[in-house]
């Protein structure tokens, strides 16, 4: 059967939620990777700092590092927490030598309280780095993206935390070079992919496989993470300057698409790297300069109507987040 691929033009507007919604608050933790670490100033690649937020008011608490790889330089890229909360998984780091492997490491913050968790280490074969990570609807693996065209990386994960040994999966179809992966409630998984000239995909994973890919949408900006929002039913899409809502299923149109810079300070550079949410209308965005940026959409359920948008610098070079909420 023929596919559509749907042009990134936004969607007529979607009915707003009702006038009064509950004003949304969280407590909690957000976890961050950095791509870079000074290897002689103490600094983690994997680190927690405690958030509140309420009704377009954001408070952080003190960093605090959680993990360092190495005394290189090596970077983090992303990360992903298990599903039952007890475990950030990690990708990225080749150790610093030039050929070696990369790695996915296991983060055990059972202790929500210890400055010291264990870690972890499965190294990947063949060469590869992993990229983004995402915990299958399951909860009982992990996948990535990697830095290598036609491969995805999977491994089994316990609730001990430990991870099984990594496996490539071969991807091909409409892109192989994928940035980043995300699940549905019901298991159906979707990406983002950056074309050689930098032209920006949405498409879908094949069911049974997970490896056969369909491009769906295209006219994208430098997508580099994709989060399905059970908020709104939609997936959230984030790259330069932008973050896209487009619908998970057929025509996969493009709902609402806001440029952040837009609502920000003239002068605040923008190169958006990841971004997460927590199923009640705001999203968390991670800019490669350091800032955190919360956008409140709970009204409009829109992301281009934001009630609120607030931005603090959190830490430099910032590559991924994860949020858990412990209170709403």
């Amino acid at each position: 059967t023929a596919t559509t691929t749907t042009t990134a033009t936004t969607a007529a507007a979607a009915p707003a939620a009702a006038v009064g919604a509950v004003a949304f608050e969280c407590q909690g933790f957000l976890y961050f990777t950095r791509h870079t670490v000074p290897a002689d100033q103490g600094q983690a690649h994997v680190n927690k700092v405690a958030l509140v937020y309420h009704s377009g008011s954001l408070m952080l608490g003190t960093v605090q590092p959680l993990a360092r790889f190495s005394t290189l330089e090596e970077g983090a890229e992303g990360l992903a927490v298990a599903s039952n909360g007890n475990a950030v998984i990690v990708g990225g780091g080749f150790g610093g030598a030039a050929g070696s492997d990369g790695r996915l490491h296991v983060v055990d913050v059972t202790d929500k309280q210890s400055s010291n968790p264990a870690v972890k280490t499965r190294t990947v074969p063949g060469g590869a780095r992993a990229l983004r990570i995402s915990v299958l609807p399951s909860g009982k693996a992990v996948m990535a993206t990697s830095d290598q065209a036609g491969v995805l990386l999977e491994a089994s994960l316990s609730s001990s935390p430990l991870l099984g040994p990594v496996q490539p999966r071969i991807v091909w179809g409409d892109d192989v070079k994928l940035s980043d992966i995300a699940f549905d409630d019901f298991g159906a998984g979707f990406y983002v992919a950056l074309g050689p000239t930098g032209q920006g995909f949405l498409g879908t994973l094949d069911a049974k496989t997970l490896s056969s890919t369909t491009r769906r949408v295209s006219g994208l900006t430098q997508p580099r993470s994709i989060y399905f929002d059970t908020y709104t039913q939609l997936l959230t899409v984030v790259g330069g300057t932008e973050v896209v809502q487009v619908s998970t299923s057929s025509p996969y149109a493009v709902v609402a698409r806001l440029d952040v810079q837009t609502v920000l300070p003239a002068s605040t550079p923008l190169d958006l790297q990841s971004v997460t949410g927590n199923a009640a209308g705001v999203l968390y965005l991670a800019d490669s300069n350091g800032l955190i940026i919360v956008l409140d959409y709970a009204t409009s359920q829109r992301v281009d109507r934001p009630a609120s948008v607030v931005a603090q610098f959190l830490a430099p070079d910032l590559a991924d987040l994860a949020m858990v909420c412990e209170t709403m």
